[in-house]
């Protein structure tokens, strides 16, 4: 359910991006703005900015708690006051575009957060740590003793990030905001083939099967620290978020599968086809 949102994160930062570093800016209240912007959405979505290459949060997930919900969304705020304060008639064509840019990109994150049913449905066949969680082994870089201490950090951050994800299903149950049964029950055996009793035959310990830039000074701690935090902090992970969803979440999931089935369902389908879309439209 984060998909269309992240979509349109992912979208917004590449655009923003290209624009603002290609052409280049020349406003300097401009440029200091963007390069803030920039540095607290890569620290705000560590993942995402290893995904793009920066590799400067590799060893954080992405927080899901409310209280950094809040903080993300007064950050915004804040970002927006000082764009719209900056006169768009004084700046060159090129400022301007990237100015209009930026302040779309900013809009769009607090409908985001507005749409707050969003965090309550963080869990289907195609999303939710079963899915991203892995996915991790896709952009993390292996290149040397350091980068795997980052990725071993990263491993003993999820029970945290897993905990919080269930906390967000248990609002949205009580709330009335639940998945449909039909798409929770598919999401059952992705979540069990994380689940191994030997932690290197997993997924997670495969980088350091192919890796040849440690030294073997150091390769028999890392592979030691590797292997406790898939036993210790991944695997339990799985088998605690298995064990919720299949006997305290599934019970509650709804038979309906349309989204207009929950509370103020309406509304949350005509968000999500701005939120996919990116234009205002009238769901039909």
């Amino acid at each position: 359910m984060f998909r269309c949102g992240r979509r349109l994160w992912t979208l917004s930062m590449f655009v923003f991006a290209a624009v603002s570093r290609t052409m280049g800016q020349t406003d300097p209240g401009l440029r200091s703005l963007a390069d803030r912007y920039w540095d607290a959405s890569m620290e705000r979505n560590p993942t995402a900015a290893t995904d793009l290459g920066d590799y400067r949060f590799n060893d954080r997930l992405f927080d899901l708690t409310e209280d950094a919900r809040l903080r993300w969304n007064q950050t915004l705020r804040g970002f927006l006051k000082e764009v719209q304060a900056l006169p768009a008639v004084e700046l060159t064509p090129a400022d301007r575009l990237t100015r209009g840019l930026f302040e779309r990109t900013l809009q769009d994150g607090l409908f985001e957060f507005a749409a707050q049913h969003r965090q309550y449905l963080p869990l289907d066949p195609l999303d939710g740590p079963q899915i991203k969680f892995p996915l991790l082994l896709v952009s993390q870089p292996f290149r040397n003793a350091e980068d795997f201490r980052a990725y071993i950090s990263r491993l003993r951050s999820f029970p945290k990030q897993v905990d919080d994800l269930m906390a967000n299903l248990r609002k949205g149950v009580s709330l009335g905001i639940t998945a449909p049964r039909v798409i929770t029950q598919k999401v059952l055996p992705q979540i069990r083939t994380h689940i191994v009793d030997d932690p290197t035959m997993g997924e997670f310990y495969k980088p350091l099967q192919i890796a040849d830039a440690i030294p073997s000074a150091e390769h028999d701690a890392i592979a030691k620290s590797l292997t406790e935090a898939i036993r210790d902090s991944v695997v339990p992970s799985y088998r605690k978020l298995l064990t919720f969803v299949e006997y305290e979440y599934l019970p509650t999931c709804r038979d309906t599968v349309g989204i207009g089935a929950v509370p103020n369902g309406e509304k949350i389908y005509a968000e999500l086809a701005y939120l996919n879309a990116t234009v205002r439209v009238e769901p039909q």
